[in-house]
C-alpha cells in the first residue's frame, strides 16, 4: 500500500535538541458514586459513566477466605461451583447465554470478600441480570461436578508451585499471617480436594451467600432508578436471614525480629527475593503519605529500589515495591528476581535501601517533587475508562473508605511534605523487623544466607515449615 503524497513535514518548528518543558498540573475531580439500599437490605454504590453502553457490577459477600476454617479452600470452592450450573441450567448452557449477550460473570475470593463481578452491554444488562439472579440464587452444586473441579484445583496447586513469584507469595502468607485465619493460601490443600463433601459446600453457600453483608458496585450508562429497579426485580427473593455483621481477627503485627523464609527451588538459575515489613493500613488517614513514600522507595522506575539494583548494580531487570492490603493487615513489600550468583549481596542492598532511607535528611526536595509529579500528574489517567473506575469504587466499598476518597487521595497527594514522609519512614521502616523470602537454589545460596541471619526457615513450595529444621 502507497501513500497518496508525501504527508511528512518539510519544515520543524521545534529544537529537538531540548527537551519538551512539562505541562502544569490541571485540577482534578470527580464526583463520588452515590449510596442507595435495595428493598431486600443489600447497599448500592451507583456511579453514572456515560461515555459508552457498558456495565460494571461488583457484588462483595463478605465470604472471603478467612472464613474457611480447618476446610481450606471451602470458600473458594464454593465461588467456583456457583458457575458450574443452577437448578435450571447446565454450566454449558450458562456460558452459551453468556456468549449470546455478550457478557461475562466472573468470581474470586480473597481473603476478606468473594467478588462477583458482571459486565454487560446496556441493550442486554437486565437479562445479564436474570441470570446472574439465578447463578447466585440457585447453584446446582452437582456432586460430579464437584468432584472434577476439586480435581482441576489440586492441578492449578501444582502448577503453582513452580512459579517462584508465587511459591514466594505463598511463603508469605502462611508464615507472616501464622495463627490467624489470613494464613493460609485461598485455593485450598491437596487434603481439602480429596475429601471434599457436597454438604458442607452447600452449608458455606447458604451460611455466607446472604444479602445482610453483601454490597454491589454499579458503574455504566443507566440511570439510577433503572438499575435499582432490575436489582429489587431480579433480587428480591434474596431474603436477609439475620446474620450480624462478620468480625474478623485483627492482625497486629508481625513479631520483632529478623527472619529468612528458604524455599529450595534445586537447579534455578534465579532467586525470588520478597521482603516485608508490617504495613499502613488502607483506611489510615497517613495513607497517602505512605503512598508517596513508597513512590520514591519502590513505586515506579526512579524509586531508590529499582534505581540501586537496576542501574547501579545490574543485578535484576526491575524492583518494585507496594502494600498488600486487607480489612484486617497491612503489609509493605518490596520484591525482585535475580541471577543465583547476585542473591546475597542483593538482600544486602536492599537492606541498605531501607536503612538510608531512615537517616536524618535522606529525601531530598528534588526526589519528593518528582515522585509527587509521577503521581499527581498521572492521577487522571487512573480515571479515564470504566474499568478502572468501577475497580476504584470497589475499593473504596471493600475498605469502608468515604464516597469522596478519589478526590481526598489527589489532594493529600498534593500537599504531603517531607516532614509527613520522614514520619511514615521512621514508623515502618524496620530492618530488624523484617521477613525475607527467598525461593532459590539450596546448595548454592543457603549457607551464604546465614550471613544475613541466624533466623532461618525453611519451608516447602506451600509456604509450609519444613518439620525438624
Amino acid at each position: 500500500v502507497l501513500p497518496e503524497n508525501n504527508s511528512i513535514s518539510e519544515k520543524e518548528d521545534f529544537d529537538r535538541s531540548k527537551m519538551p518543558q512539562e505541562g502544569n498540573v490541571k485540577d482534578f475531580r470527580i464526583s463520588p458514586p452515590e449510596k442507595f439500599s435495595l428493598k431486600n437490605g443489600v447497599e448500592l454504590y451507583y456511579m453514572p459513566y456515560k461515555k459508552l453502553p457498558l456495565n460494571y457490577i461488583t457484588m462483595l459477600i463478605p465470604s472471603g477466605a478467612s472464613l474457611d476454617g480447618n476446610r481450606e479452600g471451602l470458600a473458594n470452592l464454593t465461588a467456583e461451583m456457583i458457575l458450574k450450573g443452577t437448578d435450571r441450567l447446565s454450566e454449558e448452557e450458562i456460558k452459551t447465554e453468556l456468549d449470546r449477550l455478550g457478557s461475562s460473570i466472573d468470581i474470586y475470593v480473597e481473603q476478606d470478600f468473594t467478588h462477583i463481578q458482571i459486565t454487560s452491554l446496556t441493550e442486554n444488562i437486565e437479562d445479564t441480570i436474570k441470570l446472574f439472579s439465578d447463578i447466585l440464587l440457585n447453584p446446582a452444586f452437582d456432586d460430579k461436578e464437584i468432584k472434577l473441579l476439586a480435581a482441576q484445583l489440586e492441578n492449578r496447586l501444582l502448577w503453582m508451585q513452580d512459579q517462584n513469584q508465587i511459591i514466594a507469595s505463598a511463603a508469605l502468607i502462611r508464615q507472616y499471617f501464622e495463627n490467624h485465619p489470613y494464613g493460609h493460601l485461598s485455593i485450598g490443600n491437596q487434603d481439602f480436594f480429596r475429601s471434599v463433601k457436597r454438604e458442607e459446600i452447600i452449608d458455606f453457600h447458604k451460611k455466607y451467600y446472604v444479602p445482610d453483608n453483601a454490597k454491589l458496585i454499579y458503574t455504566g450508562n443507566l440511570d439510577k432508578g433503572k438499575v435499582i429497579k432490575i436489582l429489587d426485580k431480579y433480587l428480591k427473593d434474596w431474603n436477609k436471614r439475620g446474620q450480624g455483621k462478620i468480625e474478623q481477627k485483627r492482625f497486629t503485627s508481625m513479631s520483632n525480629k529478623k527472619r529468612i523464609i528458604f524455599a529450595d527451588k534445586p537447579q534455578s538459575t534465579q532467586s525470588y527475593i520478597l521482603m516485608a515489613m508490617n504495613g499502613i493500613m488502607r483506611n489510615d488517614d497517613k495513607f497517602e503519605n505512605a503512598h508517596l513514600a513508597n513512590t520514591i522507595f519502590g513505586g515506579y522506575f526512579l524509586s531508590r529500589l529499582n534505581m540501586r539494583l537496576r542501574e547501579e548494580k545490574g543485578f535484576t531487570y526491575g524492583a518494585r515495591s507496594n502494600f498488600r492490603l486487607y480489612n484486617n493487615a497491612s503489609i509493605w513489600t518490596a520484591a525482585t528476581a535475580v541471577q543465583t550468583d547476585a542473591t546475597i549481596e542483593t538482600i544486602k542492598e536492599m537492606l541498605n535501601v531501607i536503612s538510608e532511607m531512615k537517616k536524618e535528611n535522606a529525601l531530598s526536595s528534588e526526589e519528593i517533587e518528582k515522585a509527587r509529579g509521577y503521581l499527581v500528574k498521572g492521577f487522571p489517567i487512573l480515571y479515564e475508562t470504566i474499568d478502572k473506575i468501577h475497580s476504584k469504587i470497589v475499593d473504596i466499598v471493600s475498605f469502608d473508605l468515604p464516597l469522596d476518597s478519589i478526590n481526598i487521595e489527589y489532594k493529600k497527594l498534593q500537599t504531603a511534605g517531607k516532614p509527613e514522609l520522614e514520619d511514615i519512614i521512621r514508623t515502618y521502616f524496620n530492618t530488624e523487623n523484617i521477613m525475607i523470602m527467598v525461593v532459590g537454589d539450596k546448595k548454592k545460596i543457603y549457607n551464604e544466607l546465614k550471613s544475613i541471619t541466624d533466623e532461618i526457615i525453611e519451608v516447602d513450595r506451600l509456604g509450609n515449615r519444613i518439620k525438624n529444621r
